[in-house]
């Protein structure tokens, strides 16, 4: 049986080997509603982020869930838009499944979360074997889902709540790995995409953080007045 380290190593390899699919699918998606958007198909407010999951959540999920959706993206916007873009993407992807969140109990997370890949025809043409094009997990999300997910009681920080006082402690005691078991975030504007510095990840999952050490910054800070007369 592998050791712990072995399988992050064998988990990171296969992610490096389909990342760049990953990345030119994110290009393609965001290129297209930006499209729209410059069309007046949808409106403006829309917005796209991804995601690479981190070793540490892969590995949590193995024989709880299929380890098939490490690489996702997340398309934000009004209903209507929504249901314009998830039309117009499947003339590029090929839609394996589909989970709607609304039908299961005792949740009020309502969100839907299509598997896809791409057409081979759009990944030949990008000049890279179809097999190095991912399955992604695209996730539709209304502005209601956005507030509850990010700022209310669905948010990641809540979710993962029991990660938060590792990765303080980290932070306090061993910064150098403060960013160990943190997603890969990605930023995406058209057909142009960002790969998120650690610490801007570590901040947009958990913004108590952020909020934390300002704090701290602050309290640090001597009272000018105070200073002066010394």
């Amino acid at each position: 049986m592998k050791s712990i380290d072995e399988m992050r190593a064998s988990y990171y390899d296969y992610i490096e080997k389909q990342r760049r699919g990953y990345e030119i699918t994110a290009a393609m998606i965001g290129y297209i509603v930006q499209r729209m958007q410059e069309d007046s198909i949808i409106s403006g407010e829309v917005t796209i982020s991804g995601r690479i999951k981190s070793f540490k959540s892969a590995y949590e999920n193995t024989g709880k869930k299929a380890v098939d959706d490490c690489f996702g993206l997340r398309i934000i916007g009004d209903r209507s838009d929504l249901r314009r873009i998830e039309k117009e993407l499947r003339k590029i992807l090929v839609v394996d499944a589909t989970k709607d969140h609304s039908k299961k109990k005792d949740t009020s997370y309502n969100a839907i979360h299509e598997m896809v890949h791409m057409h081979r025809k759009y990944a030949e043409s990008n000049g890279i074997e179809p097999q190095l094009f991912p399955e992604i997990e695209i996730q539709y999300w209304d502005e209601e889902m956005r507030q509850k997910c990010l700022y209310g009681e669905l948010s990641y920080a809540n979710y993962k709540k029991r990660d938060l006082p590792a990765i303080l402690n980290r932070l306090d005691m061993e910064p150098e790995n403060a960013f160990r078991d943190l997603p890969m975030c990605y930023e995406i504007q058209g057909n142009n995409i960002r790969l998120l510095e650690p610490q801007e990840t570590l901040y947009k999952l958990y913004p108590e953080i952020k909020e934390l050490e300002e704090k701290r910054r602050v309290s640090v800070v001597p009272d000018t007045d105070d200073e002066m007369n010394r």
